[in-house]
């Protein structure tokens, strides 16, 4: 009878059939993996989203404790008490160690995706009680030196690690993110480089500000808010910090998430330096024009030892935040944008640093009738000679316009 439907060219051939059942089949198995959306009877309802971001330290053979470490953050995750929606991790290194969380944690986040980028991966990985649709990763014009072999920065080819998904019916655009780290506080050769990534995400950001997607911006940006790669991507952004936002906040802290007194790995030299330490974990979020979003709450929520160990589960903090979501009345309006000026002092001293940069590697900047004036209005650049074209900020290309 298959036979006869093959040749007749009226029937479902045979092998139309199997790819029939073969569709039905995967599309089971994703139902099954996928966890109940609960999505709220009232669409006008606002639902929460619990969200996580953790630098796990996991280099391998530097990084102590790796393996119980990682065994014990997937177990947490996994038996906490929180059900988190989205958990953004950074610093796995080891495609290993990303199955080895990705099979523990599958009955509760059973969707993930690995960023693989550069020489040795991105290290940045993505987790999703509700299917991900889309990914796209975006490496960092610039990023690190390749003969800093111990350095990592650029065999990673760090990045914005972008996963879209719909979780309670809500479309989000996840982005993931890790900035070139701060190997020396008192010398920071590497300012310039956080400085051209934070112009690029800022301008990723801007150019998605008209989505209706609420955008959750998370992960590791090696940078305190008093420094002007925090600024630029907050403002130029459009971001807002869910700990600044937050109603609820630790007492006795700032949000300290790296080399905190607390911490098993901060060594005395790093607290007699330094006794509080740093905050430079972040969860940042953006309502878009159908949801407006608020911060519930934002804390560490891991305890401060392994269970049974004497040690941390990472030498930084794994930071949790509580949003809010509610769909946009008709009447209603997004949040204030930032202002122009907050926009401007970000960017000019991005262009200031990224010039010293410059300087400090021997290339000479214009001179006489060429020489730039920075407006760094609104992302813009400007310059009096018609025909420029500049390295904006260090090595990223962008067009100048004229007065």
């Amino acid at each position: 009878m298959a036979g006869e439907r093959e040749q007749g060219g009226g029937g479902v051939s045979a092998e139309a059939t199997r790819q029939e059942v073969s569709t039905e089949a995967v599309v089971e198995v994703w139902e099954q993996m996928t966890v109940p959306e609960h999505v709220p009877k009232d669409t006008n309802m606002a639902v929460d989203v619990k969200v996580l971001t953790l630098n796990i330290w996991g280099i391998p053979l530097l990084a102590k404790d790796k393996n119980a470490r990682i065994d014990a953050i997937a177990n947490q995750l996994l038996t906490g008490p929180d059900e988190f929606d989205f958990v953004f991790l950074q610093e796995v290194w080891s495609k290993e160690d990303y199955h080895k969380i990705a099979t523990k944690v599958s009955k509760v986040l059973p969707h993930s995706h690995y960023f693989y980028s550069g020489v040795i991966g991105s290290g940045m990985c993505t987790f999703s009680r509700s299917p991900i649709k889309e990914v796209l990763y975006h490496p960092f014009a610039l990023n690190g030196y390749p003969h800093k072999i111990l350095h990592g920065d650029w065999w990673g080819s760090k990045g914005l690690a972008v996963c879209r998904t719909t979780r309670h019916g809500i479309p989000f655009t996840l982005i993931n993110l890790h900035f070139h780290a701060l190997y020396d506080h008192k010398n920071d050769t590497y300012v310039h480089h956080r400085a051209v990534q934070a112009y690029e995400a800022a301008q990723l950001l801007r150019f998605g500000r008209a989505s209706e997607d609420v955008v959750i911006f998370s992960g590791d940006l090696n940078c305190t808010q008093t420094d002007f790669a925090y600024r630029l991507v907050k403002h130029n952004g459009a971001l807002i910090d869910s700990y600044i936002d937050s109603p609820v906040k630790t007492p006795g802290s700032n949000g300290e998430s790296n080399e905190t007194p607390a911490n098993s790995y901060t060594s005395v030299k790093t607290l007699m330096d330094n006794p509080c330490g740093h905050r430079i974990d972040y969860i940042f979020y953006q309502s878009s024009q159908a949801y407006k979003v608020k911060t519930k709450v934002c804390d560490q929520p891991f305890p401060q030892r392994v269970p049974q160990q004497e040690f941390s589960f990472s030498d930084h903090e794994a930071v949790r935040t509580v949003l809010t979501i509610t769909p946009m009345k008709g009447t209603e309006i997004m949040e204030e944008i930032p202002s122009v000026q907050a926009k401007t002092d970000a960017l000019l001293e991005c262009s200031a640093v990224c010039e010293q940069g410059l300087k400090s590697s021997g290339a000479e900047t214009p001179k006489g009738p060429e020489t730039l004036r920075v407006f760094a209005v609104a992302g813009v650049v400007r310059s009096n000679n018609p025909s420029y074209v500049v390295l904006f900020p260090a090595f990223t290309l962008v067009t100048v316009i004229t007065d």
